[in-house]
């Protein structure tokens, strides 16, 4: 019987191992050619100037200046600064809530990492842009915005709202003796019916319905602005009501229906003053008047046909 003979064939792995080689070394030098190009755009794209910028009121443009310095020196001050300062005034022009805390936070971050520098350039801006954050970000903050925006005065910091922030933290603290002073300094500059109103709200919540009262009234008086006044109005009679000032709460509350004659709310109060001055027939005219502007107010139902 014939033999098989089975022949091993030698394969020879070297143009193999050469090829692999070579592509990889193609690979290799078209990722760094091209991260390499990446980097000479990046170069060339038209270095901007912050204070420019800043002086601009370009804040969006701005913050992503400051994000393309911040990503080569995540220490750059100015940057930095430039940065959380951008964040907070573009927070306060936001009206979603979630977008607002989002750029609030997102200046925190940044100022405080500008402050913790071993000599920042703007320490003053910054801890009165602090300050002013705290107090954007609510009455339970109010301990923090008062000690950042006290820092700020006492560097010698003169914004012309330094004041009146400082009025609305130490009014949410409840030392309205404070508050007061800083609110008269205002007043005899360029006095707001918006500032007199938060304190008059502010006041209110607490309990302190004398300081509210005044407050309130002094929104009302320089106003300019009809839902601003109606607001301070709808406040002021709630506040006269709470007090059983019933006289002044229904003058209050007619002058508020002048203007804005379909608030179901402000008929039923003003019936409810009514009845408690013994007015039974015009309390059930302003009854019957909420119910034509909402035939589903359940109070003013209950008090008419129960």
């Amino acid at each position: 019987m014939p033999r098989l003979i089975t022949r091993r064939t030698t394969f020879n792995v070297l143009p193999l191992l050469v090829f692999i080689l070579v592509v990889g070394l193609v690979l290799f030098g078209g990722i760094r050619g091209f991260s390499s190009f990446k980097k000479s755009l990046s170069r060339k794209q038209p270095v901007q100037s912050l204070v420019q910028l800043w002086t601009d009121r370009n804040y969006s443009e701005l913050i992503y200046q400051c994000e393309l310095r911040l990503d080569r020196d995540p220490f750059d001050g100015e940057a930095l600064f430039f940065g959380g300062a951008s964040s907070f005034y573009m927070a306060i022009s936001m009206v979603s809530l979630e977008d607002k805390l989002d750029y609030l936070q997102k200046c925190l971050r940044l100022l405080r990492l500008h402050m913790a520098e071993t000599s920042p350039v703007y320490l003053r801006e910054t801890y009165y842009l602090l300050g002013k954050c705290y107090v954007q970000l609510g009455a339970f903050y109010s301990d923090l915005a008062l000690e950042y925006l006290k820092k700020s005065q006492d560097l010698g910091y003169g914004n012309e709202d330094l004041d009146e922030y400082l009025a609305i933290a130490y009014s949410r603290l409840g030392d309205f003796e404070r508050s007061l002073d800083y609110l008269g300094r205002i007043a005899e500059k360029t006095p707001t019916a918006s500032l007199f109103l938060r304190m008059g709200e502010d006041a209110f919540d607490m309990g302190h319905y004398d300081i509210s009262r005044d407050y309130l009234v002094r929104a009302v008086e320089i106003s300019r602005n009809e839902p601003l006044r109606l607001e301070a109005l709808l406040k002021l009679g709630e506040l006269y009501y709470n007090i059983k000032n019933w006289t002044e709460s229904q003058k209050v509350l007619s002058q508020y229906l002048d203007i804005d004659y379909n608030n179901a709310d402000v008929h039923f109060m003003l019936g409810e003053v009514y009845f408690n001055m013994g007015d039974t027939k015009s309390a059930r005219l302003e009854w019957h008047r909420t119910e034509r502007i909402d035939p589903n107010y359940r109070e003013a139902l209950l008090r008419l046909y129960n």
